[in-house]
């Protein structure tokens, strides 16, 4: 089929919105239509796919459409062009929405204008009751993000018990105005989706099914430059509080401490929450903080070589705090973390008084710093993993685990 002209369009335009109608397409019957915002005097850089001479910018945003790759254009009259005139280069790019998002890309240009075309719920802000429009980055729109208990492409359907919004063994009731999950013991949320103390479900899991010294993470040269300072920090489910372990969830190890095994342990019960760092064969330092239920729980522990001060934080909150521990002390770098375990020697040395389990761990992380209050409370409350001195992270140890169950979330 021969290239037809485009018909007349019909042209809505505000400061920054106008819309292109195209009935007919170059080798296609199909009708397309677009609303398009623009940016005056700004050119978006470094993702132009095609670029030529077009009679006018409303041609410029009738090529975009044409192409199914195209997200939006930037359009320059030519020299000594007036705009009644309206030749110029049309540019045709391709990115995805954080290139227009973060807003380091779009650079000022005189004259040039930037269109992106919007799509979904973005033309109607059709999303009810609550629904946000978000960007689908499989399907390359935007469609309405829905509030339980709606539901549909506008959020406006109820949902029901018939479809089993409720998780994790919940009892659904219907009412008047949607459903209502009663949650079984543990989980919380208006669907019964959220672990009680675990704000990181959208992380895996690993479960030590029993105590033994099979079960453990482990992670070589996991420290890349001596430390003066720390923070780590877990979520841990222990299932057996009357268990006679030292359940000890975090232990790093090198080659030239004071005796060959642990630089920093933590473990859970000896029969309180106990830090050590640089084991030199007497007993941790006892935080006086026990866990006494089988729940979820976040720990962080902080060490800073001035003074040795230390502190203990549980579920996001400072529970005990002190000084003296190895003072003026540096933790080699290049030694290994084993998550389960105490280590003996460097990577095993593993003793069935040491080891934990039954339990849970999740995001286990190390940083080079002391964190702030501010940001453990931050990770108990919503997850968030401050990436600032962040060394050794949890997706690390997942190719490192042995007789233990990986969870997905």
């Amino acid at each position: 089929m021969e290239p037809v002209n485009a018909p007349p369009f019909i042209l809505f335009r505000g400061l920054l919105l106008y819309a292109v109608f195209i009935t007919t397409l170059e080798s296609s019957t199909v009708s397309r239509s677009a609303y398009f915002t623009t940016l005056t005097n700004k050119q978006l850089k470094g993702f132009v796919v095609k670029r030529f001479e077009s009679p006018g910018q409303i041609w410029c945003s009738q090529s975009c459409l044409k192409n199914a790759w195209c997200t939006s254009t930037n359009f320059k009259l030519a020299p000594q062009t007036s705009k009644s005139d309206g030749k110029g280069t049309c540019e045709l790019n391709k990115h995805d929405e954080s290139a227009v998002k973060e807003n380091i890309h779009l650079q000022f240009e005189e004259g040039a204008t930037f269109s992106m075309p919007l799509k979904g719920c973005q033309i109607t802000d059709s999303c009810k009751n609550g629904g946000a429009c978000v960007y689908d980055k499989e399907k390359q729109t935007y469609s309405c993000n829905c509030k339980p208990p709606w539901t549909g492409e506008t959020c406006a359907e109820l949902v029901t018990c018939d479809s089993h919004p409720c998780k994790n063994n919940a009892t659904c009731t219907d009412g008047v105005n949607g459903y209502n999950c009663s949650c079984a013991p543990g989980f919380h949320g208006t669907q019964c989706e959220k672990i009680e103390g675990l704000s990181c479900s959208s992380a895996y899991r690993i479960v030590f099914e029993q105590l033994t010294t099979e079960s453990y993470a482990i992670k070589a040269h996991a420290i890349s430059s001596s430390l003066t300072e720390f923070t780590v920090c877990l979520f841990v489910k222990w299932k057996d509080t009357n268990s006679n372990s030292y359940q000890c969830v975090y232990s790093y190890a090198e080659a030239s401490g004071y005796v060959v095994g642990n630089a920093i342990y933590v473990c859970l019960n000896t029969p309180n929450i106990e830090i050590n760092v640089d084991n030199d064969g007497n007993s941790g330092n006892d935080t006086g903080v026990k866990i006494n239920d089988t729940m979820w729980h976040h720990i962080c522990v902080t060490w800073r070589s001035t003074n040795g001060a230390w502190q203990c934080y549980l579920d996001g909150r400072l529970r005990s705090y002190g000084t003296g521990l190895k003072e003026n002390h540096q933790i080699p770098a290049g030694g290994t973390v084993v998550i389960g375990q105490g280590q003996d020697t460097v990577g095993g040395g593993f003793h069935i008084s040491d080891s934990f389990g039954p339990g849970e761990v999740t995001e286990v992380n190390l940083w080079s710093r002391v964190l702030s209050a501010s940001d453990i409370a931050a990770q108990y409350a919503n997850c968030h993993i401050t990436k600032v001195g962040l060394m050794e992270w949890w997706e690390q140890f997942k190719d490192g685990v042995s007789g233990v169950t990986v969870v997905e979330p």
